[in-house]
């Protein structure tokens, strides 16, 4: 399965190892993310570090785990897209997510930002909506 995935998933995976995290270890979502997302978390070190009670090596040893479980995709493949998701979202800064859904045919968007709700250009699964739907397609029928 095709998954965008908010920075904010991002950074919750490097604060704690939890469902976001496990998330990103799941042999059945393939991740992708804008580019300037990691620069998001680059901008967040010192609250991250502090939050998750990690060295700067345990920091730099999760960004590794997590760039390994998410393709960074470079605005130019997307940016065509940004005209059609502007309008759909009220924050301009989750525009880039929703052109990146629909630039590469994501099956959905991973956030749990409430406002993504209201577009009807890409699914959008929440956390704990996203653990639920793949528990649903483990399960023999």
């Amino acid at each position: 399965m095709k998954v965008v995935v908010d920075a904010n998933r991002l950074i919750a995976a490097m604060i704690r190892d939890g469902a976001s995290r496990s998330l990103l270890r799941s042999p059945f979502l393939e991740h992708y993310t804008p580019s300037f997302s990691f620069s998001s978390i680059e901008k967040y070190r010192g609250d991250i570090i502090l939050k998750a009670g990690i060295s700067e090596e345990e920091f730099s040893l999760l960004i590794v785990m997590i760039s390994r479980k998410v393709k960074v995709i470079p605005l130019d493949v997307y940016s065509i897209y940004l005209h059609v998701a502007i309008n759909d979202l009220p924050d301009r800064g989750d525009v880039p997510f929703l052109a990146l859904g629909i630039a590469i045919g994501a099956d959905a968007i991973w956030t749990d930002d409430k406002h993504f709700q209201h577009q009807t250009k890409v699914k959008v699964f929440t956390t704990k909506e996203l653990l639920e739907h793949l528990k649903k397609q483990k399960t023999p029928r």
